[in-house]
């Protein structure tokens, strides 16, 4: 087992971000991989961390007891996931492999943020789910063998939950039962959160939980211009402070509300989902793209709306555009980052062409979907009296002087660059 760093990732002073062992900022920049272990031989799912680690990701989402490959058929890899379809008898082989890939994941500097199960296998809803296999009972056990397994582990998140709601109080017990087991073992010292059915998040259904540490949302795939910024704000602002970040927005290469008549989710799309968030206050953001999180090739494709072959589909522009969002944040100190959309004035902005604005001590960040013909930024509450303006292009990660201006309390009408649609650009008190 490889350990490079002396303890996981945790929550910052202030409560609203992550910060690695040495105290630095983490910003939690994460790919969806839910069937990265059962669905890639050990060499394609090396070739698939090693171009996300150079993308610039840091965290893969992925699931061990998954949703679209039956529990009595063999992975890619060969071994079933579990004995005779006992989720309490994990088999040793499969867990092996996801040993090794957590290896091969800590030595590009990936963190796994790892669902023990997806939620199928508890709350069967719809056409893929399976069939209710866990009671508070063997869950426990199978926390138990997931934590002794993993949790000595520093590159290592816990997401409970997995696209299901908690219907009831033995959903809960179940649920309950995966998070206190696991935090029998070693793996009490990771960070956990809840991954939640579509148009929700965490908070609505573990809000008061003895064991959630950062909530997670799932913004989904249910239209374009999904405003997330909303949930996002909804709880950044709940009490007690925990992070928060959108866990699964609109996947890239998806149908939009599912239908591709609708036409797909593009480049656009995703990067508006990231800068939303991440000026309303998220502490990080995960990217997806819909041929990817299933790892979809000629012979698996479980999901028929999937279009492309993973392979070429981690090349799609959202995802290579993902680092720019990263490094536009991590631009100014995060840690003292302000939702401030307030400072957005004389303009009205709809869905579509919302503009987000965040604020701190002596800097203003703001990012534009679409241009805007008419708007202004209250800079009152920035120091001097004058102002030094910069575009960022969140497709090249390029930074366009847009040169000094006079600090009478407002910016307004800022020409835009060529090209677009979308610009975020950064004022600095000079």
């Amino acid at each position: 087992m490889t350990t490079t760093a002396p303890a996981p990732i945790r929550v910052s002073d202030n409560r609203r971000f992550l910060v690695d062992a040495h105290g630095e900022p983490f910003f939690w920049l994460a790919d969806t991989a839910w069937h990265l272990f059962d669905s890639l031989t050990f060499d394609d799912a090396l070739h698939y961390l090693r171009r996300r680690a150079e993308q610039g990701f840091n965290v893969i989402q992925a699931v061990a007891y998954t949703e679209c490959r039956p529990i009595d058929q063999p992975t890619r890899v060969g071994p079933l996931m579990m004995h005779d379809g006992d989720p309490a008898r994990p088999n040793d082989d499969y867990f092996d492999h996801i040993d090794r890939l957590f290896d091969a994941a800590d030595r590009l500097g990936l963190t796994i943020a790892l669902l023990p199960t997806w939620g199928c296998h508890l709350t069967p809803l719809w056409a893929r789910s399976r069939r209710r296999i866990f009671d508070p009972q063997n869950m426990r056990q199978y926390a138990r063998y997931v934590g002794d397994r993993f949790g000595g582990r520093h590159n290592l998140v816990w997401v409970n939950g997995g696209d299901r709601p908690i219907r009831d109080d033995a959903d809960r017990a179940v649920w309950d039962a995966l998070a206190h087991g696991l935090r029998e073992t070693e793996a009490q010292r990771h960070l956990m959160t809840l991954h939640p059915p579509g148009g929700s998040s965490s908070s609505r259904w573990v809000a008061d939980a003895d064991w959630i540490d950062m909530h997670m949302l799932q913004s989904g795939h249910s239209r374009r211009a999904n405003p997330n910024w909303l949930m996002i704000a909804d709880d950044y602002d709940r009490q007690p402070v925990r992070p928060v970040l959108d866990g699964e927005p609109c996947y890239e290469n998806h149908p939009v509300a599912f239908d591709p008549a609708n036409g797909m989710f593009g480049e656009h799309d995703v990067r508006c989902a990231a800068y939303w968030s991440l000026l309303a206050g998220a502490c990080g953001h995960t990217y997806g793209c819909h041929d990817v999180w299933m790892m979809c090739d000629h012979d698996w494709r479980p999901v028929p709306t999937a279009v492309g072959h993973w392979r070429t589909s981690l090349e799609l522009p959202g995802a290579n555009q993902m680092q720019h969002a990263k490094a536009f944040a991590l631009s100014r100190p995060c840690d003292q980052r302000i939702p401030a959309n307030e400072l957005l004035v004389d303009c009205q902005t709809r869905d579509t062409d919302h503009a987000a604005v965040c604020r701190g001590p002596g800097f203003l960040m703001a990012y534009f979907a679409i241009r805007l013909h008419r708007w202004a930024l209250d800079t009152s509450h920035l120091p001097g009296d004058r102002l030094h303006a910069r575009w960022h292009d969140p497709r090249t990660g390029q930074t366009l002087d847009a040169e000094e201006h006079p600090n009478p309390g407002k910016l307004a009408n800022l020409p835009y660059p060529a090209g677009g649609p979308d610009w975020a650009l950064v004022v600095d008190a000079v």
